[in-house]
C-alpha cells in the first residue's frame, strides 16, 4: 500500500479578508508534484500569518504601517518623557526650595584634582579595639593629619634631622595604642643620640602611588630621610586606583584621582537622586557607596576597601611601580635627603614571587638602597617565623614585639649612615625599656616585658613622665580637659540624672559617674545625635570623628549614631569615671543616649537609657 500524507495548512485567504483563521486540508502522496508546492505555500503562510498576528498584538501599529502611524509614534513618545522630565525636575525644584534636606550632598564638590584618593583628616579621633587583648584605644591624627599623638612644631623643624615613613597598615598601626608604633620608639632612641623629627605618614590602605602622592603634598619642610613600607599588596593597589599609567613612549602619567564619569557627576548634584537612593531599600548599597562617592572626605573611599580578587597585569604594574620610584627618588634627592625602600618582614610566597620581583626593580631599575627586615629579623631572632614571633593571634598585621623590631633594625641602619656614635645592643635594650617603662597598663602588650621578663633597675619616676608627656601630648591634653570639665561640674546641676550623670558644657557631653565599678566601664555607651528639625548642614566627613556608623529613623526622626566606649572618651578622675564626648558640627536637638550590653547574636539590652535636651546647639 502506498503511503499517503495529510497536509493541514491555514487559508490565507479567510485570514486576511474574514478577520479569523480558516484551514484547508490536503490529501495524496508525498512523491506528488502538489506536495512539494503546498508545503512552499505553507511557508509562506506562516510568514503571514506571523505577520499579522504581530500587527494585532500591537495597539499603536496597523497592518500597513506608513509615515503617519511613526510621526503619531514619536509623537507619543516625546510627550511620555517630556512628562517625565517635567515630574522629575518639579519634583527636584520642590526638594530645593521647600525641604532642602539634601543641600550638603548635592552642594559637595567633587576632588577632581591629581591628589590622593583619599587621606586622613588632621585633628581627627576614632576608637579602635586592639586584635587580641580586645581593649580599645584611640586613634589620633595630629594638626598634620600624621596618625602621631603629638603635634610637630616649626620651632623643632630648623634644628632637627627630619625623618618620614609613607606607607599602609603596616605603618599607620591603628590597631596598636600610638606608642608602640615603631615610629615613636624609633624617635627616642635617635633623640637619645642626636635631634630628630621621626614622622609617621601611613595612611591605611596606601599603595606605591598614593604613597608617592602623599609625600608630594607635604609642603611643611624638606625630609632628611625618607623611607617607602613596601608591601606585597601595593602591586596590587597600582591596578586597583588606576592613579598612574605609562604612555606609547613608557612616560609616567599621573590620572586626576576621581575620574568620575558624567554622569555620575550630573546626578550628585540633584537632590532627587538623593531621595530616590534614601527611600529604596534594594538600592541601600548603593546609596551609602554613592554618597561616598560624592562627599569630599569620603570620596571613593569604598575603593580601599574593594576585594583584591581583580584581574592584574603583574608585569605592567611592576613597570608602573618602578617609573613611580624613580621621580620619587629624584625628587627627595633633589631636596637634599636620601632615599630608601624597606621590605616589610614578611616570608615570601614560594608560589607569588611579587616581592620577589619588586626587589630587584627597586635595586636594579630604580637603583634605591634597600631595607630588608626579614633579614634582619633573621639575625636578631634565632628561628624567626613571622606568625610565631611578631603578628596579631587573631590579625595578620605585625604586633608590639614587630613594631620593637622595626624600630631596632631602622635605628641600627639609621645609625650607620650617619655620624651617630655606635650604641651597644645592651644599651640599646636599655634604652626601648625605659621607653616601654612608660607605657605599662596602657592596653598594648610590652615586647620588652616579654623579652626580659619586665625585669629592669628603678627609672627616675620624672623621666617616664617626660616620655609620656611627649608621645602622648595630646591624649594627656585631653585628660587635663576632661579634669577641668568634670571639676566645673562639682557646682553645677546635672542635666540628666540617671545611672551615670550628664552634663551639658558648652559644646560637650559629659558623663559622670561617683561609685563607679569595672563593669560600668566595659559596657558600650550608645549615642543617637538628633538633628533640629529641617538641619541641612550634616558634614559626613566631620561625623567620623564621633565614630559615626550610619543614618537612622527611629519614631519618624532621623538621627545619627555616634556610639563610643569609656576607654576611648573616658578617664578615671579624682575617683570619679568621667567620659568626655564632643558634640557634632551640626545643629543637634537632643541626645538618646545610655548603655548597653549583648545577650546574644545581634542581641542587646539597654542597661539605662536617657534624653538629653540640648536646644538649638
Amino acid at each position: 500500500m502506498e503511503e499517503v500524507h495529510f497536509l493541514i495548512i491555514p487559508d490565507p485567504c479567510r485570514s486576511a479578508n474574514r478577520g479569523g483563521l480558516g484551514w484547508i486540508i490536503l490529501a495524496g502522496r508525498p512523491t506528488s508534484p502538489w506536495y512539494a508546492g503546498a508545503m512552499n505555500q505553507t511557508k509562506r503562510t506562516k510568514a503571514t500569518i506571523g505577520r499579522r498576528v504581530a500587527c494585532l498584538a500591537s495597539c499603536a501599529l496597523s497592518c500597513n504601517p506608513g509615515p503617519r502611524v511613526f510621526r503619531r509614534i514619536l509623537a507619543n513618545t516625546s510627550l511620555i518623557l517630556a512628562s517625565i522630565l517635567g515630574g522629575v525636575v518639579a519634583c527636584e525644584i520642590v526638594l530645593r526650595f521647600g525641604f532642602p534636606k539634601y543641600e550638603h550632598l548635592a552642594a559637595s564638590v567633587l576632588r577632581m584634582d591629581q591628589e590622593r584618593i583619599w587621606e586622613n583628616i588632621p585633628r581627627s579621633q576614632f576608637p579602635v579595639r586592639h586584635p587580641d587583648t580586645g581593649e580599645y584605644h584611640l586613634v589620633r591624627h595630629n594638626d598634620l593629619a600624621l596618625r602621631q599623638h603629638r603635634n610637630i612644631r616649626p620651632s623643632t623643624w630648623q634644628t632637627a634631622v627630619h625623618v618620614g615613613f609613607f606607607g599602609d597598615s603596616f605603618l599607620e598601626n591603628t590597631l596598636l595604642p600610638v606608642q608602640y608604633s615603631f615610629t615613636e620608639p624609633l624617635d627616642y632612641l635617635l633623640n637619645a643620640a642626636g635631634r630628630f623629627n621621626v614622622l609617621n605618614f601611613g595612611v591605611d590602605g596606601y599603595g606605591t602611588e598614593q604613597s608617592y602622592l602623599h609625600y608630594l603634598n607635604f609642603k611643611e619642610t624638606n625630609l632628611d630621610y625618607v623611607f617607602y613600607l613596601f608591601c606585597f599588596n601595593d602591586i596590587v593597589d597600582i591596578s586597583k586606583t588606576k592613579l598612574f599609567h605609562l604612555d606609547e613612549r613608557g612616560k609616567l602619567i599621573n590620572v586626576a584621582a576621581n575620574q568620575i564619569h558624567f554622569l555620575l557627576r550630573f546626578l550628585s548634584k540633584l537632590h532627587i537622586t538623593y531621595l530616590v537612593l534614601e527611600n529604596s531599600n534594594t538600592l541601600s548599597v548603593a546609596w551609602t557607596e554613592f554618597a561616598r562617592d560624592v562627599r569630599g572626605d569620603f570620596s571613593t573611599r569604598y575603593q580601599r576597601d574593594a576585594p583584591f580578587d581583580l584581574e592584574v597585569d603583574q608585569e605592567k604594574s611592576l613597570r608602573i611601580f618602578g617609573a613611580i620610584l624613580r621621580p620619587w627618588k629624584t625628587a627627595v634627592e633633589e631636596a637634599g635627603g636620601a632615599f630608601y625602600v624597606v621590605f616589610l618582614p614578611m616570608e615570601a610566597d614560594p608560589v607569588d614571587d611579587t616581592l620577589l620581583k619588586a626587589q630587584r626593580v627597586v635595586e636594579q631599575d630604580v637603583r634605591a638602597e634597600t631595607i630588608d627586615l626579614l633579614q634582619c629579623a633573621e639575625e636578631r631572632i634565632p628561628g624567626f617565623k613571622y606568625p610565631t614571633h611578631i603578628k596579631f593571634r587573631n590579625d595578620a598585621h605585625w604586633n608590639e614585639a614587630g613594631n620593637m623590631l622595626a624600630a631596632q633594625c631602622l635605628y641600627r641602619f639609621i645609625e650607620g649612615s650617619s655620624d651617630l656614635p655606635r650604641t651597644t645592643e645592651t644599651a640599646l635594650t636599655d634604652r626601648l625599656q625605659t621607653y616601654y617603662s612608660a607605657f605599662r597598663d596602657d592596653g598594648g602588650q610590652s615586647p620588652v616585658a616579654a623579652e626580659r621578663g619586665d625585669m629592669q633597675s628603678a627609672v627616675d619616676t620624672e623621666v617616664l613622665a617626660a616620655i609620656r608627656r611627649k608621645y602622648l601630648e595630646l591624649d594627656l591634653g585631653a585628660v587635663e580637659a576632661l579634669g577641668e570639665a568634670a571639676e566645673k561640674t562639682r557646682t553645677m546641676e546635672p542635666t540628666v540624672r540617671g545611672e551615670w550623670d550628664i552634663y551639658t558644657l558648652d559644646d560637650t557631653l559629659l558623663y559622670k559617674k561617683t561609685d563607679c565599678q569595672i563593669e560600668d566601664t566595659e559596657r558600650r555607651f550608645f549615642l543617637q545625635w538628633v538633628p533640629v528639625e529641617g538641619a541641612r548642614d550634616l558634614p559626613l566627613a566631620e561625623l567620623r570623628l564621633h565614630g559615626v556608623r550610619r543614618f537612622g529613623v527611629h519614631l519618624d526622626q532621623e538621627f545619627v549614631h555616634a556610639d563610643f566606649s569609656f576607654a576611648a572618651h573616658g578617664r578615671v578622675v579624682d575617683g570619679e569615671c568621667v567620659a568626655h564626648v564632643p558634640l557634632p558640627p551640626f545643629a543637634v536637638a537632643r541626645a538618646m543616649t545610655g548603655q548597653f550590653e549583648e545577650i546574644g547574636e545581634e542581641e542587646y539590652r539597654n542597661i539605662w537609657q536617657a534624653n538629653v535636651p540640648l536646644g538649638e546647639r
